[in-house]
């Protein structure tokens, strides 16, 4: 799913971005054959990352239960 204006734009692009900025974590996932709505496109691969990202930050916070991490789950 793409806009077909999508294919009109020849730049590449280059994201740089400080290994110490607190404001984004250090965790970058990387969903191959997937565009720019992750979400929309590829729903599992985007849980699953959600899901193991939660599961690891659960180990290091006590506030994060179970029970939020398994709500994020689709049926």
């Amino acid at each position: 799913m793409h806009d077909d204006q999508s294919c009109l734009v020849k730049q590449k692009t280059l994201i740089i971005w400080g290994q110490n900025d607190r404001i984004i974590s250090n965790k970058l996932a990387v969903i191959p054959e997937c565009g720019h709505i992750p979400h929309v496109e590829r729903q599992k691969s985007v849980v699953k990352f959600i899901v193991e990202f939660l599961q690891r930050e659960t180990k290091t916070n006590a506030s994060l239960t179970g029970a939020a991490i398994d709500s994020l789950v689709p049926c």
